[in-house]
């Protein structure tokens, strides 16, 4: 249970640093830089030659995951905000209906638009 807290704390503050620190451009490299000292704990012994590497890979994988968000979210997101299109939307799930207003996820389609979900609101 211990190492998967390890793990767990060192991912977070992976997912953390890239969100709050470090720029979209050094993703990569900063996954890459964590993977490569994986390789300092062969010079380690026993447990904490584990605990290390578990925190070491976890943040790398942390920088990673960060990437492929930023990558297949972020930036198709941004590349059609502040546009003007006319699209195609599939309702993808049942409305949830409340007291004031209703919530629809549907799925945007059309020629230029990347697949992106939405939720649209109705009021």
């Amino acid at each position: 249970m211990r190492k998967l807290a390890t793990a767990a704390i060192a991912f977070s503050a992976a997912v953390f640093a890239s969100h709050y620190l470090v720029p979209p451009d050094y993703y990569l490299a900063c996954g890459a830089l964590c993977a490569a000292r994986s390789l300092s704990a062969i010079f380690l012994k026993n447990d904490f030659r584990k605990r290390v590497l578990l925190i070491i890979l976890a943040a790398a994988v942390g920088f990673l995951i960060s990437l492929v968000s930023y990558t297949y979210k972020t930036v198709p997101a941004r590349e059609i905000s502040d546009t003007e299109q006319s699209v195609t939307a599939r309702v993808t799930d049942y409305p949830e209906i409340y007291d004031d207003y209703t919530i629809v996820t549907v799925k945007l389609m059309g020629d230029k638009v990347p697949k992106l979900g939405a939720v649209l609101y109705s009021f």
